[in-house]
């Protein structure tokens, strides 16, 4: 059950942790039935039908954060699912690993370092063998991570890989995970951007562990250009979980948009310098951070980003060929989002204000009927019950 907070809205994380489970829980339905897509010739004639598969699915978020959130939830269900370039790769598990990796190897001796390097998938410990590790075994922990530290010194990061690769099964330990894809090819990955950063600035392995800290810390505020952006572990039939912004131009079968009611959060009691277009459409940036002028300023700042926000919902819209499914909650913060503008705040003429009423569930349940109602056959609303998780069993491929 979603938790209510005092006002009586729903708890926006809450809501979004119901959601994600209702996404995961509507796909496994999907890809279980005997729903098939047509496929046809440029005459429109159709040609052949294939059974829907999770390669036909996308499901369109707008923040990092979200695109974790689904991830996760259709691994709990068994359907395989990459995320799409959503995110630095230098905010994941994965380069923390390395940060506790590298630091072990600046100093082989250091006991809390060894611990930390233990329970990295490198050496794969659990919490309870750490616990009760012995002087023996710690001692040849050690010497594994002097070893390491020589190769890393006078052969780098990539061959350190290999030996750790190799010595410790580590690919092997890591697959044998149900995300263990996503978390291999994260670590390949930063291995890569470590190695190539140790030979391009020359640096050692007490540099390159303040490199990695500094990249990490500045990754977690959801930044990062395209060499550092996650790449796709698996070429495998999966659902592709991707940002709105990366959809653009693209097409799916079926498009899942679970979060077009959620909100993009403003701090109002933090002054920040605020980007806008004048009346003459020039990009400009306020950084007085006070004053009439100011106010001004960021409230036009605001107002555009609720139009984006709106051209954002459109997009992610229109991606779907044959089928689109969305979701709506009633959180407080809700009245600003873009589908609550669409849906309760849209005037006669089109017009959209800026935010809207909170409708109760039966209020918002009704629109959406009416909706449904002037768009005869093609719009179906239900209400949001992802009930007790079903795993996906994939179908026996043909002999």
């Amino acid at each position: 059950a979603v938790a209510v907070t005092q006002q009586g809205k729903a708890s926006a994380q809450s809501a979004r942790d119901h959601v994600a489970d209702d996404v995961a829980a509507d796909i496994v339905r999907v890809v279980s039935s005997d729903a098939a897509l047509e496929e046809r010739s440029p005459s429109g004639e159709t040609t052949a039908t294939h059974p829907v598969g999770p390669g036909d699915i996308a499901v369109l978020v707008r923040k990092h954060t979200q695109a974790t959130l689904v991830h996760d939830a259709l691994r709990r269900v068994g359907v395989p699912a990459v995320i799409n370039g959503a995110g630095s790769v230098l905010a994941s598990d994965g380069a923390k690993a390395w940060q506790d990796l590298l630091q072990a190897l600046e100093r082989p001796t250091s006991g809390p370092r060894a611990h930390a390097a233990a329970l990295t998938p490198f050496l794969g410990w659990t919490a309870q063998r750490v616990a009760e590790a012995d002087d023996e075994t710690w001692e040849s922990v050690h010497r594994r991570l002097h070893g390491w530290a020589r190769v890393m010194r006078t052969r780098g990061v990539a061959s350190l890989l290999e030996v750790i690769t190799t010595s410790e099964r580590l690919t092997e330990r890591v697959l044998e995970r149900a995300d263990g894809e996503r978390r291999m090819t994260d670590l390949r990955h930063v291995g890569q951007l470590l190695h190539r950063a140790a030979v391009d600035e020359r640096l050692g392995t007490t540099a390159l562990a303040g490199w990695l800290r500094a990249r990490i810390r500045a990754a977690v505020e959801e930044g990062g250009d395209e060499e550092r952006t996650r790449r796709l572990e698996s070429d495998a039939d999966a659902v592709q979980v991707l940002t709105i912004h990366r959809s653009k131009g693209l097409e799916f079968p079926i498009v899942y948009c679970p979060f077009l009611w959620d909100t993009i959060w403003r701090d109002d009691k933090v002054a920040d310098p605020v980007v806008f277009h004048d009346d003459e459409g020039v990009r400009k940036v306020d950084v007085s951070l006070e004053g009439s002028a100011y106010a001004a300023h960021a409230a036009r700042a605001v107002t555009e980003e609720d139009g984006e926000e709106l051209r954002l919902a459109y997009v992610a819209l229109t991606r779907a060929r044959h089928q689109a499914v969305i979701w709506w909650a009633g959180t407080r913060d809700t009245r600003t989002s873009p589908l609550s503008r669409l849906a309760f705040a849209r005037e006669e003429d089109g017009a959209v204000r800026p935010r809207s009423d909170v409708p109760s569930d039966e209020e918002a349940a009704e629109r959406f009927r009416r909706l449904g109602k002037a768009a005869a056959g093609c719009i179906a609303v239900e209400r949001c019950d992802p009930g007790p998780l079903t795993q996906w069993q994939r179908p026996a491929p043909p002999d």
